[in-house]
């Protein structure tokens, strides 16, 4: 089988599990999109790397931003027909944390996305992560563990878990140094500069409606990459249309958008914090 994905996150992983993917298999993983003829050839499996919508040549992937789509996992596990209720909880679950859906409550420390996380900072090569999530996803499955609870702490995760808490201690440390302002409608937006990669969980606990993170060092490349977020403001429908003016490539969904995937962002922070001043 060959498999080609962009990057490997819950969606992705959880998508090629249900394909019955595994690293006997040829994957492939691209800084942009697969190319045409490999979207346009069923035989290769495209995971979050274009032809949203096509998934009867095997591409699953939900960010064309003109089409209303299931993430990859659900159109994989309702292509292939599956009747795995336990299965089923884990791509609803997966689905939820993918689009941060609105009034979903994380249980407490560690939830599947936590663990997932930390495998991420601990394994640096994006291939071995692709291998890893699957595996960890497997064992979700395996040990008929409920994916919206707390995660116990399993002898193969607690390097992961120990990468997470290392990462949040230093994304604290970060964010004392925070920014916050309000924008021309009344939110309370906070901007966090990092060079370790973050979530938005600590200026969310500072009260803030919208929160903008400048990772300098994303990934492997490290890449300098923006991303804001909201609970419930429809970020990408008020902001993308005016970053997308300045600079092309950004993407995301309702309440989360993110600087170009594979390369470095151009805009300075003034500017993102200005865009979302003025249109929120």
């Amino acid at each position: 089988m060959r498999v080609i994905i962009q990057k490997p996150d819950l969606d992705t992983c959880l998508t090629a599990l249900i394909l019955g993917v595994s690293e006997k298999d040829e994957i492939k993983v691209l800084p942009g999109q697969a190319s045409k003829a490999d979207l346009d050839d069923p035989a290769v499996y495209c995971i979050e790397a274009g032809g949203s919508g096509l998934v009867h040549l095997n591409n699953f992937d939900h960010h064309d931003q003109l089409k209303k789509l299931y993430p990859a996992c659900r159109q994989a596990y309702d292509k292939c027909s599956m009747q795995d209720e336990r299965l089923k909880r884990l791509v609803d679950y997966v689905c939820m944390v993918d689009v941060r859906t609105q009034g979903y409550v994380p249980a407490p420390f560690p939830t599947l996305s936590n663990v997932f996380s930390g495998m991420l900072f601990f394994e640096k090569s994006p291939l071995q992560q692709f291998i890893r999530g699957i595996a960890m996803l497997r064992m979700v499955m395996d040990n008929n563990i409920d994916p919206f609870g707390t995660m116990p702490k399993l002898d193969g995760w607690r390097e992961y878990l120990t990468a997470k808490e290392e990462n949040n201690e230093k994304l604290g440390a970060v964010m004392d140094n925070a920014i916050f302002f309000q924008s021309s409608h009344g939110k309370k937006i906070g901007f966090g500069k990092s060079e370790v990669i973050g979530d938005f969980t600590a200026l969310y606990d500072k009260g803030c409606d919208v929160a903008i993170l400048l990772n300098t060092a994303f990934g492997e490349n490290a890449i300098r990459k923006f991303a804001i977020s909201s609970k419930d403001i429809a970020v990408k429908s008020l902001l993308l249309k005016h970053i997308d003016e300045m600079e092309t490539g950004w993407g995301g969904h309702d309440t989360i958008i993110c600087s170009p995937l594979g390369r470095s962002s151009n805009l300075s922070k003034e500017v993102i914090i200005e865009i979302v001043r003025q249109y929120l």
